[in-house]
């Protein structure tokens, strides 16, 4: 009888354990029955690769359906950007990208990314150059200027490859900060569809 209450108490430890896991998941702005993955604030320090990657690897042990990205982010760490735009596109389900809000510079990489790319009528969305600190001596400062060149070309080139546009096209808009609008982001390849 003792056995059967200790295996009683157990699995109802394992139960409150989960429940207060899938709270705090929830919180955290994964919602397991939506298929869902909010992305709010700035990209490597309101999130960053490592939460995205457990958020996807939990929903991609439940099943292979489709999973969502809901997007509100003005940018932020370039590096972390291009870790989640890579672990979105090796996982083994489909993900739609849903952006609200802003969608500006790092997290334009993430939007386009998306195998269904939805964007907001109301959201502002902006690619401009990648900012970097530069310090040290005037050769270590030239050679940082040509690797932050040699970066932003190759970041071009990226969008190139999840727009319509072309990357030169992309390295001219972001010699300024070039904002626009979802009809223009469709337009541009980098949204499919206005939500």
């Amino acid at each position: 009888m003792d056995g059967k209450i200790e295996e009683t108490q157990s699995t109802e430890a394992i139960l409150d354990f989960e429940k207060f896991r899938m709270n705090y998941l929830f919180d955290a702005g994964i919602d397991f029955k939506g298929r869902s993955i909010q992305l709010t604030g700035e990209v490597g320090e309101d999130f960053d690769f490592s939460f995205v990657d457990n958020a996807l690897s939990e929903l991609e042990r439940l099943n292979r359906k489709r999973i969502i990205i809901k997007l509100n982010s003005c940018g932020g760490s370039v590096t972390e950007a291009l870790a989640i735009v890579g672990r979105m596109r090796s996982s083994p389900c489909k993900i739609d990208v849903q952006g609200f809000g802003v969608i500006q510079s790092a997290a334009t990489m993430i939007l386009a990314a998306g195998d269904k790319r939805y964007v907001s009528k109301y959201a502002s969305v902006m690619h401009h150059q990648s900012r970097y600190g530069v310090n040290g001596k005037h050769s270590e400062v030239k050679h940082q200027i040509k690797q932050f060149e040699k970066e932003e070309r190759l970041w071009c080139k990226w969008l190139e490859e999840l727009t319509i546009k072309d990357a030169c096209f992309w390295y001219k808009q972001a010699q300024d900060d070039f904002f626009f609008t979802a009809e223009e982001a469709i337009e541009l390849g980098m949204a499919d569809e206005i939500i």
